[in-house]
């Protein structure tokens, strides 16, 4: 386990967590072993004086095994709610229970007095875990307790361990950004009626980005009205594994959602050839991060 090497300032969170989960497992321990003793000092008692006792027993070994098992499994956030309540049970009934051995360890008999003697020495034990458990439960994930006094290592344990899913980082196309041409401009005459100064205006209009993105490759600067049928040649489809948003410093790219089914014109590399087909029946050619695309079949 390389949690103190890998973050060496949660050292003493992670240590203060370990001193904790020890000292509740070794109270638990003490604590049915002496009450095993003062239960054997009783074999024909018809009332047994101990049944509170077993009883409190029980609650605090449901809530060490269900602490530890939310631990293990990752799921302190999930039964935060369950464990809280058993936190504050077990609080409210240690006070009776340590009240109760105390006047049995001045029992005259040696094996009762020696069982409950061990009952108060685990109940001390246990009430400091006990009390830094509630603590840290009822506190927020930002409050000063949580993140300074108490650092929760189960959260940041959970956090390190648990595997998240996250859509691969795209390459960086190894293609220098001097080859790339700027955008074509359409030079459009407009006729001015008889009469006016002007017979002719030459205006520059530029091609519309939401309709098509220009390329990277060898459909740069390319509008969709002028693509060639032997242009339009798809090498396959293509589903998106991922959702991507395009660089907005580069106009080759293209947007797409998860699941999107993309044409694929070109393959080579890893930025594909792609063309994105709008509802409205206008596309964009543009270049799409191979590792986050999948080929389909049709």
């Amino acid at each position: 386990m390389d949690l103190f090497r890998a973050q060496p300032k949660y050292s003493i969170s992670i240590a203060v967590s370990l001193v904790r989960h020890a000292l509740i497992q070794i109270a638990v321990i003490l604590d049915f072993i002496g009450i095993c003793i003062a239960q054997s000092a009783l074999p024909y008692e018809k009332v047994n004086p101990l049944g509170l006792g077993w009883y409190f027993f029980f609650v605090y070994l449901l809530w060490t095994l269900i602490l530890t098992c939310t631990i293990y499994f990752q799921t302190l956030s999930t039964y935060n709610s369950l464990l809280t309540q058993l936190t504050t049970l077990a609080l409210a009934f240690l006070p009776f229970d340590l009240n109760g051995s105390l006047q049995g360890s001045t029992s005259r008999d040696n094996s009762f007095s020696a069982g409950n003697g061990i009952r108060v020495a685990a109940l001390v034990i246990l009430v400091f875990p006990l009390i830094i458990v509630f603590i840290l439960l009822g506190s927020g994930e930002k409050s000063f307790v949580h993140t300074h006094m108490i650092p929760n290592f189960e959260i940041k344990l959970r956090e390190k361990s648990v595997s998240v899913v996250n859509p691969p980082s795209p390459e960086l196309p190894k293609i220098p950004m001097d080859q790339f041409k700027e955008p074509i401009y359409s030079e459009i005459k407009v006729s001015i009626p008889d009469g006016t100064l002007n017979t002719t205006v030459n205006t520059t209009e530029k091609p519309n980005s939401q309709v098509t993105t220009l390329p990277r490759r060898r459909y740069a600067n390319v509008r969709n009205s002028k693509l060639r049928d032997e242009d339009m040649v798809t090498e396959f489809k293509a589903k998106a594994m991922y959702s991507y948003a395009a660089n907005d410093e580069d106009p080759n790219e293209v947007s797409f959602d998860e699941n999107e089914i993309l044409e694929v014109l070109e393959s080579a590399g890893k930025w594909w050839q792609v063309i994105k087909f709008e509802k409205d029946g206008t596309f964009t050619v543009g270049i799409a991060p191979s590792n986050y695309l999948k080929k389909i079949d049709g």
